[in-house]
């Protein structure tokens, strides 16, 4: 990987294995080390649950979008190339993680106001003006009331 320097502009290679450890841990991973995965697990859960919070806006989805980080970093490790820092490979995949979730969540909301305006509803679903199980064709999904 070549970067260039602001002081001379002349390219640099930069060999993350040597100037980062969570590089060298991930490496550690790959070869089987399960004690690294956990290492790497315990410095950057509570960093990573931070920011998916921010990113998702509920705790219990950046709970679950943690654990499929980590999950997608252990399946990816024999594929792993360190072409940069460990921290932004893994927030790369935290990223477009959280970007999915939220995508799928405003396709769900959507979903959903667009059933209410028509008037059907989904399994379980009572309508806002307080009926109950008997207006529902549950079968269907929609209003029979």
């Amino acid at each position: 990987l070549k970067r260039f320097s602001l002081s001379d502009s002349k390219p640099c290679s930069t060999n993350y294995v040597d100037e980062d450890a969570d590089v060298r841990l991930m490496l550690l991973v790959q070869k089987g080390d399960a004690n690294a995965f956990e290492e790497l697990v315990r410095r950057y859960q509570n960093r990573l649950l931070g920011v998916l919070e921010h990113l998702v806006g509920r705790k219990d989805l950046a709970e679950d979008l943690a654990q499929e980080v980590f999950l997608r970093v252990y399946r990816a490790r024999a594929r792993y190339q360190p072409q940069a820092k460990f921290s932004t490979w893994l927030f790369t995949i935290a990223n477009n993680l959280a970007s999915n979730a939220r995508r799928s969540l405003a396709r769900r909301r959507g979903l959903a106001l667009r059933r209410r305006r028509r008037g059907i509803l989904a399994f379980g679903e009572i309508g806002d003006e307080g009926g109950g199980a008997a207006d529902i064709d549950f079968a269907g999904g929609h209003r029979v009331a």
